[in-house]
């Protein structure tokens, strides 16, 4: 798999309506690096909700990329993900409306073949808006990374395998590995998958293989399961973490590996065991532990809420020095880089979805709202088994729903068994 980071060579303007648009004005379009929080540089007026810091309400901004792609796309899947866009982002292909979402900080991924062009130059816009819909600074705009994923026709899902350990203890670790395989090819296809986990070193420790039968323009979730050996734990004090890569091979009439890798996808983990009870409270691999959490909003002060990977792991770093060792994410699924940073930094975290529960909504601020009608009656996160990404070793972890898997609506979750198993 080839995975292109997409972060650079962004325009973001104001959106105005097509007649104004027919007859652009220069100078309007403005430079920017991805993530990128464009209302954060907007005039504020005392006018305007203070919820949000009297920043504008009512604002749309485009976002927009030259995308240039090659002849060879034609015969691979190549998909855009975005891991947030602020809020109830439209996204369009050379003009063809092809993805469109209420969350704001719900990544997607999107499909793009049946849009793309080979050989020549496209256009890629992202449109987001800024709403009086949040009782805090929310910013707007692509907030998170942006990359695309190019792949082969028959290809592991992007967003990596789905990691649990079952069964842990002193002499060894049970891991299990589901890796989901997808086809967008016209016939059946035979395929091997080779799991393998490093430890921090980058050594192999575990292997497995398994072959698999892929159905045409189908899906399969393939299950391995792997015996670490003598594991090292992952905890606040000693955060240890290992490497799961899953392989994906062409499969020999002998059943074995068939030249290189055609594709390959990876997850981190961290190995531990928990148990929650009145007598003993949380303990983590048999030792209990007291929580010193803090709650950490969406921005990143002067970033507005761009969620910077540097500036991430400058928050965690200084709150782990400060004494602290767990997090709340207040009140928005925490950004892949925060989690990235816990898990290497040892930081319990506990991942909200929203503020909202699966009830209905009904606005009650004045005046009302500008949230669209169908998102007051809407959850905006979801929570569960089965998502998107995963704070490997955390002790509550939590994984957002990927798009294809429904999961339980919840406020906050708290999956004490594996890797949100």
């Amino acid at each position: 798999m080839t995975c292109v980071l997409l972060n650079d060579a962004w325009r973001v303007r104001t959106k105005t309506n097509i007649w104004e648009q027919l007859t652009p004005k220069e100078g309007t379009d403005r430079l920017v690096t991805l993530p990128f929080d464009a209302l954060v540089g907007a005039e504020r007026s005392k006018s305007n909700p203070g919820r949000i810091a009297y920043y504008p309400d009512d604002v749309e901004y485009e976002f927009l990329r030259a995308l240039q792609a090659p002849e060879g796309w034609a015969e691979c899947a190549v998909t855009l993900d975005i891991e947030a866009a602020y809020r109830s982002p439209r996204v369009f292909l050379n003009g063809v409306l092809i993805a469109s979402w209420e969350a704001g900080t719900i990544g997607r991924l999107i499909p793009l073949n049946d849009y793309l062009r080979p050989g020549e130059r496209n256009e890629l816009k992202v449109e987001v808006r800024a709403g009086s819909d949040s009782r805090w600074y929310a910013g707007a705009g692509l907030i998170r990374d942006v990359r695309l994923h190019i792949q082969p026709l028959i290809h592991l899902d992007p967003l990596g395998p789905v990691v649990t350990t079952p069964d842990v203890d002193a002499e060894r670790a049970v891991v299990e590995v589901c890796t989901d395989v997808v086809s967008t090819a016209r016939r059946c296809e035979e395929r091997l998958l080779v799991a393998r986990i490093l430890d921090a070193d980058g050594s192999e420790v575990a292997r497995s293989r398994v072959p698999a039968t892929v159905p045409a323009s189908g899906r399969i979730s393939v299950r391995q399961r792997l015996e670490l050996p003598a594991p090292r734990r992952w905890s606040v004090t000693d955060p240890y973490l290992y490497r799961v890569v899953v392989d994906q091979f062409e499969r020999a009439e002998d059943g074995s590996p068939c030249g290189d890798p055609e594709d390959s996808a990876s997850a981190p983990l961290g190995v531990r065991t928990i148990q929650l009870d009145s007598a003993h409270g949380l303990r983590i691999n048999g030792e209990s532990v007291k929580l010193r959490g803090a709650c950490v909003h969406v921005d990143n002060g002067p970033l507005g809420t761009a969620a910077v990977g540097d500036a991430e792991e400058r928050r965690v770093r200084l709150l782990k020095q400060a004494g602290f060792n767990a997090l709340r994410s207040a009140h928005n699924p925490m950004s892949p880089r925060m989690l990235d940073a816990c898990d290497r930094l040892g930081v319990l975290v506990m991942d909200e979805a929203s503020t909202s529960g699966p009830a209905a909504r009904t606005c009650t601020t004045t005046p009302p709202c500008s949230m669209p009608l169908g998102a007051r009656t809407w959850t905006p996160g979801l929570c569960g088994p089965g998502a998107t990404r995963v704070s490997c070793c955390t002790h509550w972890a939590t994984r957002f729903p990927r798009p294809r898997r429904p999961t339980a609506s919840c406020k906050r979750a708290l999956w004490p068994s594996g890797f949100a198993a």
